[in-house]
């Protein structure tokens, strides 16, 4: 489950980070240039990638901070990236250029990226069937947070566990960004919700639960062990 993904999924692929690109209009990047710590990551200037057939640029708005992408940063993947590299997964922002024979978007569009690194950067090209469009009431904050935590929590609830009315589920371990979501999933749902949970982190979760569940039969219990 800790692989790295293919890096032949994004647009930009290995180009984004080649030093002997042409240089054209520059953007802003946070490159990992090594495995350790935070200090490994430094803001570069890059030149801005050009969408091609069947893609979409992407002005970005907001990008997601992962658990994964901590993982990647301490190079404690089964197959970590070579270095250096743009990270970033997941991104929210306005189309900027479509390439040839994109359908589908059109400049101006609000938008999720679903991106295979180089999603921590100003601009970034991603292939159409990896971009969705935004609900006009979302924010670019909640958008570049839906597409990892949230849709990992809805297959393995919905998906994988085929969880239906009436049933329960037990939510292990919760405070992460999966777990969180995998609550907001199922609160709008007919189930009964059972969390284990840190006593450090239950209380602002519960009260957030209780918020949105306001008006439901839900039961909230607290144990030390």
């Amino acid at each position: 489950m800790h692989g790295k993904p293919s890096t032949e999924m994004a647009g930009e692929g290995k180009a984004a980070d080649d030093s002997t690109a042409p240089k054209g209009k520059q953007m802003r990047t946070i490159v990992l240039t090594g495995f350790g710590g935070v200090k490994m990551l430094k803001t570069q200037q890059k030149s801005e990638p050009t969408p091609n057939e069947g893609e979409v640029l992407i002005r970005v708005k907001a990008c997601g901070l992962n658990f994964f992408d901590l993982m990647v940063r301490q190079g404690i993947l089964d197959n970590p990236p070579k270095t250096p590299i743009t990270m970033g997964f997941e991104c929210s922002g306005e189309v900027e250029a479509v390439g040839g024979d994109t359908t589908g978007f059109k400049v101006g569009d609000r938008v999720i990226g679903f991106c295979d690194y180089n999603a921590w950067a100003e601009a970034v090209v991603l292939p159409a069937q990896l971009v969705y469009k935004m609900p006009d009431n979302m924010s670019y904050q909640d958008g570049a947070a839906l597409a990892m935590n949230y849709l990992t929590a809805y297959i393995m609830l919905f998906d994988m566990a085929n969880l239906r009315k009436g049933q329960s589920v037990f939510v292990h371990s919760v405070g992460g960004g999966v777990t969180k979501g995998s609550d907001e999933d199922l609160h709008s749902r007919d189930v009964r919700v059972l969390m284990e949970i840190s006593s450090e982190k239950s209380k602002d979760l519960m009260e957030i639960s209780l918020t949105k569940r306001k008006g439901s039969d839900g039961d909230f219990h607290s144990q030390k062990t």
